[in-house]
């Protein structure tokens, strides 16, 4: 998901499944590359359901508990895609971290945490995937629109 590029939300960026150089997959991974791709869906309801979401963090605990870079993407995408049935509480959060951005669970902990917070459930680092054990509840509470600047 992409809210941030603007016109689309995704974008099938090598449709004819090409072998692509590390440079050209490198541009069409950015914002201003993916455009060059086509729209993926324009209609909602092809959208098959989503069983692996992928989020980035600055920092995460053992416990899950993320803390993202403070603009809510990730969970404005969560809720758009909650309110639509394309993710569930049952839908795999994922995200990739450095080993340094592990931090303890009495520092960032679910205390923290605002209930449109988005945890994660797998941590993968350079060595090593965590399955966090006690996994949080996902947020269900779809858009919180009086959250939303108009911009």
């Amino acid at each position: 998901p992409s809210p941030a590029i603007g016109d689309d939300f995704f974008y099938f960026i090598n449709e004819d499944q090409v072998k692509l150089s590390k440079r050209e997959a490198g541009k069409l991974q950015t914002k201003k590359g993916s455009k060059k791709g086509k729209t993926l869906f324009t209609d909602w309801n092809e959208v098959p359901n989503i069983d692996l979401y992928v989020v980035g963090s600055v920092a995460v605990s053992m416990n899950g508990t993320r803390l993202g870079k403070g603009l809510g993407f990730a969970e404005l995408e969560w809720g758009i895609l909650h309110t639509l049935g394309k993710v569930t509480a049952d839908t795999t959060v994922v995200t990739t971290v450095h080993d340094a951005q592990i931090v303890s669970h009495t520092r960032l902990n679910r205390s923290h945490q605002a209930p449109h917070d988005l945890p994660v459930d797998i941590i993968v680092t350079p060595t090593r995937i965590i399955k966090v054990r006690n996994k949080q509840p996902k947020p269900d509470c779809g858009v919180l629109w009086e959250l939303l600047e108009a911009e």
